[in-house]
């Protein structure tokens, strides 16, 4: 078991964490997807008596930084779950602590502040998606609405391909595209000898795309159906694990 794991694609290197989030050498940039932030007071509000966990996931993150030293901060969708409430806050006074580290959200179906907040609090705002070079960067694929990966990729999930198509840009036939995406908040069930079992966060690898856990630990998974043609490491607290 490892703290960190290096999986080379196209001779970029890219660090999986136990933190549940994925650093770019090349780059010098951490990525992760689905923060959730807000969740805690948004199922308070709701009646659900639940313990602290946002300032948890902030912990987490300053363990990340400090490790990695990134330049900028990628966020792959749900940076926040709902509207402003008093966790929302708290991250306004964490984001104080690194006014040099540029963070980048690229739009989640949850992030619905005010476009306003977000400037406010230096996060740079991406509608879609963003391009880096041969890497795409998106939310959502919707993997059960498109046709354009394997079967397998679309088995892992138990989703079924469709003709519809969730975008009209020439860049979701792009083979030499590969592409990076949270949402679907992947995980795996380990059994050992016993009938019990435990259901962990995982990294997926795939032939044309890349699925990071959920960031947040108040976040539920995605059981994985399958691991053909791929790489998937499940997230310990102490390490990673290739299954």
């Amino acid at each position: 078991m490892q703290e960190t794991i290096l999986q080379v694609h196209n001779d970029q290197h890219f660090w999986l964490s136990h933190f549940r989030c994925m650093y770019w050498e090349q780059q010098k940039m951490l990525i992760m997807a689905d923060l959730h932030l807000g969740k805690l007071g948004h199922f308070r509000k709701n009646g659900f008596a639940l313990p602290q966990g946002e300032s948890r996931d902030l912990a987490v993150l300053d363990q990340a930084i400090f490790m990695f030293k990134p330049n900028s901060l990628l966020i792959i969708g749900d940076m926040f779950h709902s509207k402003l409430n008093q966790e929302i806050q708290q991250f306004s006074v964490w984001r104080k602590k690194y006014p040099l580290l540029e963070i980048v959200l690229i739009k989640g179906n949850h992030d619905v502040l005010p476009q306003k907040w977000y400037q406010q609090n230096g996060i740079e705002l991406k509608e879609d998606l963003w391009q880096i070079g041969d890497y795409t960067f998106i939310h959502d694929l919707g993997l059960e609405q498109n046709n354009n990966f394997t079967k397998e990729e679309s088995a892992i999930f138990g989703l079924k391909s469709s003709s519809k198509k969730i975008f009209s840009n020439n860049f979701l036939h792009d083979t030499n595209t590969y592409f990076f995406t949270g949402h679907l908040h992947p995980g795996v069930h380990l059994k050992g000898r016993s009938k019990e079992g435990v259901t962990l966060p995982c990294f997926y690898f795939g032939p044309q795309v890349a699925v990071l856990p959920a960031f947040s630990h108040l976040a539920g998974v995605s059981v994985i159906k399958s691991k053909k043609n791929a790489r998937i490491y499940a997230v310990l607290q102490e390490g990673l694990m290739e299954i």
